[in-house]
């Protein structure tokens, strides 16, 4: 199973608003944000909102050749093992209520190179879109590789995003499955057909054949006729061509590229016709028909083709106009009227103003009967007798930069900067003049300074250490421009600097505490650059903080002490206090303790030594406690009383603090099972026969609150603060006496069903608490003390019944149990036998409400009833026993809720405190186990 990461790295148990993440926004509008590419399925019918969903992420190792091989097989395993999701999937819908098919949805995840385990930033972006409930049970997928990459989050500054990841024909690099259709619909906003991106079945190819197109052409016999054959692929692959069948009354060219030359036989009429196919490199296309209509005198029709001139300038240079005629043939001009003159396909204008109208003809051939003629007209506009100035206001390059002109021939033009025809370079501001013969226009350019990024490094020291040397990086040199060229060494005086470097600093000091302290910049010059700064950070680690650690006996190895310490936030020398706590069974209340650590730079550890001498029935005992810290958290202490060793343990923590703004995911309710004990080396006295448990909450601080009932009956609370390990520590006394303690670790697993939360499993091998108690001769039940047990842990959330809202869906308490109301729960009672076994109930129902109804045995002839707080998780209840004296019997519980992984597991346990009878020994009670279990 996998156990939760510290939750200083946030993972499992925390999950932070403010973590790093960059976002990304998946959408299939078209480029001009108009409308949308529909995603379909295989039939063309568009994705409705629920249907279908969809990830972004990339391959972990597949090559595109091993992409399309799997699709290809339709291994959709093999895909999705090697799959690595960005973020988490999303459902393919707009909004609630936008059209089918649309698909617009955030994502983020942490790309920094420190942070991310999947390699994301700087690596191809994939889209994987499916119908159905998950990639791997969907019918039908999209995937394709994205022209864009993933993006590389700053390690010390805001993510990055909403950056827009579109997924449509223009950005897909590589198409795997699924194919890009026609568009046969108005998909979105009146930005008419787009095309759409369909779907394929998971067990297909992942090709799309291409579409061959019929063709009709008219020919005269004997006469070569010169064409091409067109056909479209849905997955844009590159096609060939080739003929199936041959003509029947004539002669075939047919070239891989599409273009053919057919003539047919001389006295041929009628209609003739061939086939073909195209090939996109793995699938041929369907068989198209090119018909020929063949003519066997006269001349076939032509078109001409020919768009207007653009608008020209008196004094513009000759140009050439152009026309094609459909049969192929050379299209001549001709000059109607306005001031121009033609010669061939050449216009020369006259130097005048006005329209020109011009004529465009084909007389034919042959072939070809003579093209209707296209007129078309241009205007010849004066030159105007004033320019303006344009580009006045650029930024440095690192080359020569130059203004504009309009409103005038650039023939004779000469243009000065500062007096100089020479291009200026260097920031700055420049006098321009532009001469065009007589007419003159002076104006300024102003060359702004171009950003150059300066980056500050961040850094880290310890505690009490000097600060590192600050460093940066530049970004943006233009031209040849380096650090050294923008930033010469400084002139010899008198003269002044033109470059200075800025001034980089920290607020931190040798002796500051630990936290996170800036790093920035101050000052600088540069003759072509502004400067964008970029500040970083000094962490100055330190071993501030509150530390637990629950110490194991040598002897039993089982947790028999805690010791929490607190260090102070100062040092001085290498020093650091601390102060704390110690609980041990040799003592009923906590023992304070204080000291002095001190620092080793080079290990970045803390080490200190605590002693106490205390009078003990005027008996003199000898404490002494070694601690060591590393700087990564940890807490190693050793324990001696009187010299011998008592208690030990290397794998104590820092308490886990949430940054500001956190979220811890873990937090809720729980419910707790401690199982009947077991003797932890035999046992002497009874042993408690039934169940502990515990009704709690994490808070928003990750800090969890129990409210224990142990076997025996006696009640307890418990604060347990969080380790950065992920663990929680226990050590109470609810007996407020002398050898007796509940001790042990709850580490938290992740939990199958419900992300973000922690549990459990049901008496996972090695999560135990230890439980004793010394004799008491007044006391309800045990009198002689319990010995040393081993008490077998259980912990789940716990999640209060609520209706349905807008944004959660409805919690229901049959569901959480797993059960309906109709399932039959068998009900257990431990330490029964004879009539006492036969009255008490073995089968109950459920109702919604949480109300119990016992059906077996018929009348409840033990007045058996229970009572459960939905609220917490826990239930209370009795029954009546009336041998040799009536008895009420009370019991106490909680319920668990259902894990996927083990639906058969009890869903509820706790013990009964069972009085004695007039003729036992002693009037002691006695403990027994209950359970509910669905068999």
């Amino acid at each position: 199973m996998k156990r939760f990461p510290h939750f200083a790295a946030c993972a499992a148990l925390c999950a932070a608003h403010v973590t790093q993440a960059a976002t990304l926004t998946v959408s299939n509008y078209n480029a001009a944000a108009n409308g949308f590419h529909a995603i379909s399925d295989n039939a063309s019918t568009r994705i409705a909102p629920g249907t279908g969903g969809g990830v972004i992420g990339r391959m972990a190792t597949l090559t595109d050749e091993q992409v399309n091989t799997h699709v290809a097989s339709g291994n959709i395993a093999a895909l999705n093992a090697d799959f690595r999701v960005f973020g988490s999937p999303f459902a393919l819908d707009l909004t609630s209520t936008g059209p089918d098919g649309a698909l617009e949805k955030a994502v983020s995840f942490d790309t920094r190179v420190s942070s991310d385990p999947n390699n994301f930033g700087g690596n191809a972006i994939y889209a994987w879109l499916y119908k159905g409930a998950s990639r791997t049970s969907a019918t039908e997928y999209f995937l394709v590789k994205l022209s864009q990459n993933f993006p590389t989050d700053p390690e010390d500054l805001p993510p990055l995003g909403p950056i827009e990841v579109p997924v449509r024909p223009g950005t897909i690099a590589t198409l795997y499955a699924g194919a890009a259709g026609p568009g046969t619909f108005d998909y979105g906003f009146g930005s008419g057909p787009l095309t759409i991106l369909r779907m394929q079945a998971t067990g297909s190819s992942g090709n799309n054949a291409p579409v061959a197109e019929n063709k009709t052409i008219n020919v005269l016999a004997g006469v070569p006729f010169n064409s091409s054959v067109t056909a479209t692929d849905p997955d844009l692959d590159s096609l060939t061509f080739s003929k199936v069948a041959d003509p029947i009354k004539g002669d075939l060219t047919f070239n891989s590229n599409g273009t053919f030359t057919y003539t047919a036989d001389g006295g041929e009429s009628g209609q003739d016709s061939f086939t073909f196919k195209a090939n996109d490199g793995t699938d041929d296309s369907n068989t198209a028909t090119v018909t020929i209509n063949i003519q066997t005198g006269g001349t076939l029709a032509q078109t001409i083709s020919f768009d207007a001139p653009a608008q020209r300038q008196v004094g513009d240079a000759p140009f050439d106009l152009m026309a094609t005629a459909s049969s192929g043939l050379p299209v001549s001009f001709q000059i109607l009227s306005g001031p121009a003159n033609l010669a061939g396909s050449t216009v020369t204008l006259t130097g005048a103003a006005g329209v020109v109208q011009v004529r465009a003809t084909q007389a034919g051939d042959s072939t070809f009967d003579p093209a209707p003629p296209v007129a078309r007209h241009f205007h010849v506009v004066p030159v105007s007798t004033k320019f303006n100035l344009i580009n006045l206001v650029q930024t440095y390059t690192g080359g020569p930069l130059s203004v504009g002109v309009t409103g005038v021939p650039l023939t004779g033009l000469v243009i000065t900067y500062n007096g100089s025809q020479n291009l200026p370079v260097n920031a700055g501001s420049y006098n321009v003049l532009a001469t065009s013969g007589t007419l003159k226009k002076t104006g300024k350019l102003t060359i702004n300074k171009a950003p150059l990024t300066i980056t500050a490094d961040n850094q880290r020291k310890l505690i009490g250490q000097p600060n590192p040397a600050l460093t940066f990086n530049y970004s943006g040199f233009l031209g040849a421009d380096d650090e050294n060229s923008v930033f010469p060494p400084p002139p010899a005086p008198p003269a002044k600097p033109t470059a200075t470097v800025p001034v980089i600093s920290t607020t931190a000091k040798d002796l500051s505490p630990g936290g996170r302290y800036p790093i920035t910049f101050k000052g600088g010059l540069a003759v072509n650059y502004r400067f964008v700064f970029v500040p970083g950070t000094l962490v100055v680690d330190s071993f501030e903080g509150r530390y637990e650690n629950l110490l194991v006996s040598p002897d039993t190895m089982r947790a028999i002490a805690k010791v929490e310490l607190t260090v102070a936030k100062t040092i001085k020398d290498n020093k650091m206090a601390f102060t704390g706590k110690l609980w041990t069974p040799t003592d009923t209340t906590a023992l304070p303790i204080k000291g002095t650590l001190t620092v080793d730079p080079l290990t970045e550890t803390a080490t200190g030594t605590w002693t106490l001498n205390k009078l003990v029935n005027k008996v003199a005992i000898a404490y002494e406690m070694t601690i060591n810290l590393d700087i990564g958290g940890g807490f190693e202490a050793i324990l001696d009383v009187d010299g011998d060793l008592f208690a030990e343990a290397d794998d104590g923590a820092r308490v886990f603090v949430p940054a500001k703004g956190q979220i811890v995911t873990n937090a809720g309710l729980l419910t707790l099972i401690l199982a009947p004990p077991l003797p932890a080396f035999g046992a002497v006295n009874p042993i408690p026969l039934g169940s502990g448990h515990a009704t709690g909450s994490v808070d928003a601080k990750a800090v969890m609150k129990l409210t224990l009932t142990l076997a025996d009956g006696i009640k307890t609370t418990a604060t347990l603060m969080p380790g950065v390990d992920g663990g929680y520590r226990l050590f109470v006394n609810p007996y407020k006496r002398l050898d007796s303690y509940l001790a042990g670790w709850l580490d938290l697993l992740e939990h199958p069903d419900l992300p973000g939360r922690g549990h459990i499993p049901t008496m996972l091998m090695g999560d135990s608490l230890a439980w004793a108690k010394a004799a008491g001769p007044k006391d309800k039940s045990y009198r002689g003390g319990i010995d040393l047990m081993d008490c077998g842990i259980t912990l789940d959330p716990w999640r209060k019944p609520a209706k349905a809202t807008k944004t959660l869906p409805e919690i229901a308490l049959l569901n959480e149990l797993g059960i309906t109301d109709s399932t039959v729960i068998s009900i257990g009672h431990s330490g029964f036998a004879g009539v006492d076994a036969g009255l008490l109930p073995t089968e109950v129902t459920m109702a919604a409400n949480g109300k119990v109804t016992v059906q077996t045995p018929a009348g409840n002839p033990a007045v058996w009833q229970i009572t459960i707080n939905t609220a917490t998780g826990g239930f209370t209840g009795k029954f009546t026993l009336k041998n040799e004296k009536t008895r009420t019997v009370n019991f106490s519980g909680v319920l668990r809720r259902k894990l996927s992984t083990n639906p058969a597991d009890f869903i509820g346990r706790g013990n009964f405190q069972l009085p004695a009878l007039p003729s036992d020994p002693t009037p002691e009670i006695q403990s027994g186990d209950i359970q509910l279990f669905v068999p």
